[in-house]
Protein backbone atom coordinates (compact mmCIF):
# COMPACT_ATOMS: atom_id res chain seq x y z
CA UNK A 1 0.00 0.00 0.00
CA UNK A 2 2.91 2.44 0.69
CA UNK A 3 4.33 1.72 -2.34
CA UNK A 4 0.75 2.51 -4.24
CA UNK A 5 0.63 5.75 -2.32
CA UNK A 6 4.41 6.45 -3.66
CA UNK A 7 3.42 6.02 -7.40
CA UNK A 8 0.04 8.12 -6.83
CA UNK A 9 1.16 10.76 -5.00
CA UNK A 10 5.05 10.76 -5.76
CA UNK A 11 6.37 10.39 -2.27
CA UNK A 12 6.32 8.31 1.07
CA UNK A 13 5.05 11.41 3.58
CA UNK A 14 1.99 9.98 4.49
CA UNK A 15 -0.22 11.75 6.64
CA UNK A 16 -0.73 10.11 9.96
CA UNK A 17 -4.66 10.23 9.35
CA UNK A 18 -4.50 8.40 5.77
CA UNK A 19 -6.17 5.11 5.06
CA UNK A 20 -5.67 3.15 2.07
CA UNK A 21 -7.99 0.83 1.41
CA UNK A 22 -9.55 1.32 4.88
CA UNK A 23 -6.10 0.29 6.35
CA UNK A 24 -4.55 3.19 8.36
CA UNK A 25 -1.18 3.55 6.40
CA UNK A 26 -0.38 6.53 8.03
CA UNK A 27 -0.50 5.00 11.56
CA UNK A 28 1.36 2.39 10.19
CA UNK A 29 4.01 4.19 9.11
CA UNK A 30 4.61 6.21 11.75
CA UNK A 31 4.67 3.33 14.08
CA UNK A 32 7.80 1.57 11.90
CA UNK A 33 9.61 6.00 12.43
CA UNK A 34 8.74 4.79 15.97
CA UNK A 35 10.08 1.64 15.93
CA UNK A 36 13.27 2.53 14.20
CA UNK A 37 13.67 5.70 16.64
CA UNK A 38 13.76 2.99 19.53
CA UNK A 39 15.90 0.61 17.69
CA UNK A 40 13.07 -2.01 16.94
CA UNK A 41 13.34 -1.97 13.69
CA UNK A 42 14.41 -5.20 12.21
CA UNK A 43 17.43 -4.36 9.53
CA UNK A 44 15.54 -6.17 6.83
CA UNK A 45 12.01 -3.96 7.50
CA UNK A 46 14.31 -0.89 7.60
CA UNK A 47 16.07 -1.80 4.37
CA UNK A 48 12.83 -2.41 2.48
CA UNK A 49 11.27 0.82 4.16
CA UNK A 50 14.46 2.64 2.47
CA UNK A 51 14.60 1.06 -0.67
CA UNK A 52 10.30 2.65 -0.83
CA UNK A 53 11.80 5.73 -0.04
CA UNK A 54 11.39 6.16 3.69
CA UNK A 55 13.48 8.87 5.42
CA UNK A 56 14.55 8.68 9.01
CA UNK A 57 16.15 11.59 9.76
CA UNK A 58 14.63 15.19 10.09
CA UNK A 59 17.74 16.23 7.31
CA UNK A 60 16.46 13.45 5.39
CA UNK A 61 13.28 14.38 5.36
CA UNK A 62 13.67 17.92 4.70
CA UNK A 63 15.87 16.83 1.55
CA UNK A 64 12.94 14.84 0.10
CA UNK A 65 10.26 17.53 1.08
CA UNK A 66 12.75 20.14 -0.45
CA UNK A 67 12.93 17.69 -3.74
CA UNK A 68 9.31 16.72 -3.89
CA UNK A 69 8.07 20.81 -3.92
CA UNK A 70 10.93 21.57 -7.02
CA UNK A 71 9.45 18.52 -8.53
CA UNK A 72 6.38 19.39 -8.56
CA UNK A 73 7.49 23.47 -9.79
CA UNK A 74 9.14 21.52 -12.46
CA UNK A 75 6.08 19.54 -13.85
CA UNK A 76 3.68 22.95 -13.51
CA UNK A 77 6.48 24.64 -15.97
CA UNK A 78 5.99 21.28 -18.46
CA UNK A 79 2.47 21.48 -18.12
CA UNK A 80 3.03 24.94 -19.36
CA UNK A 81 5.68 25.27 -21.31
CA UNK A 82 5.60 21.72 -23.09
CA UNK A 83 8.33 20.10 -22.35
CA UNK A 84 11.15 20.24 -19.00
CA UNK A 85 14.38 22.07 -20.28
CA UNK A 86 14.32 24.61 -18.22
CA UNK A 87 16.30 27.75 -18.66
CA UNK A 88 19.43 28.28 -15.96
CA UNK A 89 18.23 31.68 -14.92
CA UNK A 90 14.39 30.19 -14.53
CA UNK A 91 12.52 31.15 -11.26
CA UNK A 92 9.56 29.80 -10.79
CA UNK A 93 7.34 31.02 -7.46
CA UNK A 94 10.36 32.52 -6.18
CA UNK A 95 12.20 29.19 -6.53
CA UNK A 96 15.56 28.74 -9.01
CA UNK A 97 14.12 26.08 -10.69
CA UNK A 98 16.93 26.50 -13.67
CA UNK A 99 19.86 26.06 -11.44
CA UNK A 100 18.46 23.46 -9.37
CA UNK A 101 17.56 21.50 -12.26
CA UNK A 102 21.13 22.26 -13.78
CA UNK A 103 22.78 20.56 -10.39
CA UNK A 104 20.59 17.84 -10.58
CA UNK A 105 22.13 17.26 -13.73
CA UNK A 106 25.49 17.49 -13.00
CA UNK A 107 24.64 14.89 -10.12
CA UNK A 108 23.24 12.70 -12.52
CA UNK A 109 26.94 12.84 -15.20
CA UNK A 110 28.56 11.82 -11.78
CA UNK A 111 26.83 9.23 -10.83
CA UNK A 112 25.40 10.65 -7.44
CA UNK A 113 22.13 11.41 -8.20
CA UNK A 114 19.50 9.41 -6.08
CA UNK A 115 18.26 6.27 -8.36
CA UNK A 116 14.35 6.62 -7.26
CA UNK A 117 15.29 11.23 -7.83
CA UNK A 118 16.34 10.16 -11.10
CA UNK A 119 13.22 7.95 -12.49
CA UNK A 120 11.13 10.50 -10.74
CA UNK A 121 12.99 13.44 -12.85
CA UNK A 122 13.15 10.99 -16.28
CA UNK A 123 9.37 10.37 -15.86
CA UNK A 124 8.89 14.55 -15.94
CA UNK A 125 10.83 14.69 -19.07
CA UNK A 126 14.13 15.63 -18.10
CA UNK A 127 17.06 14.86 -20.72
CA UNK A 128 20.05 15.13 -19.01
CA UNK A 129 22.44 15.23 -21.92
CA UNK A 130 20.82 19.06 -23.06
CA UNK A 131 23.58 19.42 -26.06
CA UNK A 132 21.86 16.28 -27.89
CA UNK A 133 18.13 18.29 -27.31
CA UNK A 134 19.63 21.69 -28.02
CA UNK A 135 20.91 20.75 -31.69
CA UNK A 136 18.16 19.30 -33.10
CA UNK A 137 16.10 21.91 -32.01
CA UNK A 138 18.01 24.47 -33.46
CA UNK A 139 17.59 22.97 -36.60
CA UNK A 140 13.99 23.79 -36.95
Amino acid sequence: LLLAYKEREGHVEVPQGHSEQGFALGSWLQNQHLAHRHRRLDAHRQAQLERAGVAWAPRQLASALAFMRALQLLLAYKDREGHSNVPWKHVEQNFILGQWLSKKRTACRRGILDADQRAQLEKAGVVWDQAKVAFPDALK
